[in-house]
């Protein structure tokens, strides 16, 4: 790909992200899509336009998207956050747990995977099991507040009202 074009996909990937973040669908998913045409294989786009799938009630395409991004970076532990998100908002709880557990593995340092499979353990009724990954999805990213509510919900379903108040 020549430096113009990298640029270009660049900027539009910019405006895509902002307009994503802005709520502006139909933006987002025309600078996707024109990035796309311009680099079919850029798994960041890729991705990204599976999450707007997600968003907007399309998991088919969403799946789609997901696999095409996951077929360049088969290990990459946001893309498989991503498709684990999907797999627990289809109810699909045994499936998420493992994505999520894989992404984990593939990043230890990515606190996301972690807080998912605390939710997909939780709804297969393992809450012991969730705490823990809760925990170490904290000790990543201590500040982050849906994690500690979460992790207040977990402690008072289990019995621990000290910790759940704390």
């Amino acid at each position: 790909m020549s430096e113009e074009v990298s640029e270009i996909v660049h900027d539009l990937l910019i405006k895509g992200l902002r307009h994503h973040d802005a709520g502006d669908v139909e933006e987002a998913r025309d600078a996707y899509l024109k990035i796309l045409e311009l680099d079919p294989r850029n798994a960041q786009t890729l991705d990204l336009a599976g999450v707007l799938c997600m968003q907007c009630g399309e998991p088919d395409a969403a799946r789609d998207f997901y696999d095409a991004a996951l077929e360049l970076e088969p290990e990459n532990a946001r893309f498989l956050t991503h498709v684990g998100t999907l797999q627990l908002q289809q109810g699909d709880l045994s499936e998420a747990v493992e994505t999520f557990q894989l992404g984990a593995e593939n990043d230890p340092d990515y606190a996301e995977p972690r807080f998912f499979l605390a939710l997909g353990l939780r709804g297969l009724g393992k809450r012991l099991e969730a705490l823990e990954q809760l925990d170490d999805a904290l000790a990543l990213d201590g500040e982050n507040s849906l994690f500690l509510s979460w992790r207040g919900t977990l402690a008072w379903e289990t019995g621990d009202f000290e910790a759940a108040m704390s």
